[in-house]
């Protein structure tokens, strides 16, 4: 499947090109600027455009609990990664099956080029398949009166991916959950690049 192939760019490709098997001190340090501090600091500016947040303190405990748990588990770096993997910079050629990536990242917290932890690849991937971050943006929705949200998609399907995507990150060693909570914290914290909507 598609998925299959793009994780296997990541993780038999960019892993395999250079791996950091220990938790070196520049690498914790660039984990709380990307999971922590820069994730809190957009939290903030959303309270500041919205400050009648419900909830908001319990959306930022879930943030910075999240953000520490990823920094204290260790890490999964590369020294090759793509940094923002989700499905709008993955190019797809059916006739040759071809994928391309555009639009890397191009620095990791604090350390400039193309390394990181690779779990935040995968968090990107996560936020179109379980949280349909590019159904979302392509306006694939309705929201009722009581501000429900309703997604045009094929309910089976999307779960059979995501079940696909969970089984093929558990074979890759991936934490799952974690996974999935750093997507959420990344869906979050994306919302100030997307205020010209305010919906």
């Amino acid at each position: 499947t598609i998925i299959d192939k793009i994780l296997a760019i990541h993780n038999d490709v960019f892993k395999k090109l250079g791996i950091g098997l220990y938790n070196s001190i520049e690498w914790i340090t660039a984990m709380k600027g990307m999971y922590v501090t820069k994730n809190l600091k957009r939290l903030l500016q959303i309270k500041e455009d919205i400050p009648n947040l419900q909830e908001f303190d319990l959306v930022y405990d879930f943030v910075e609990n999240t953000g520490q748990e990823l920094v204290e588990s260790g890490v999964d770096w590369s020294y090759y990664m793509h940094g923002d993997s989700h499905l709008g910079n993955i190019l797809f050629e059916p006739l040759q099956g071809s994928i391309k990536l555009v639009d890397p990242r191009g620095q990791f917290g604090h350390i400039e080029g193309t390394e990181g932890d690779m779990r935040y690849d995968m968090a990107k991937m996560t936020q179109d398949f379980y949280l349909n971050y590019a159904d979302i943006l392509a306006g694939n929705y309705v929201m009722d009166a009581d501000d429900n949200v309703f997604l045009y998609r094929d309910n089976q399907l999307a779960n059979e991916m995501c079940s696909h995507l969970k089984r093929k990150f558990t074979e890759y060693g991936y934490d799952c959950e974690q996974i999935v909570k750093l997507s959420i914290v990344l869906m979050i914290t994306c919302i100030p690049f997307h205020s010209e909507d305010r919906q």
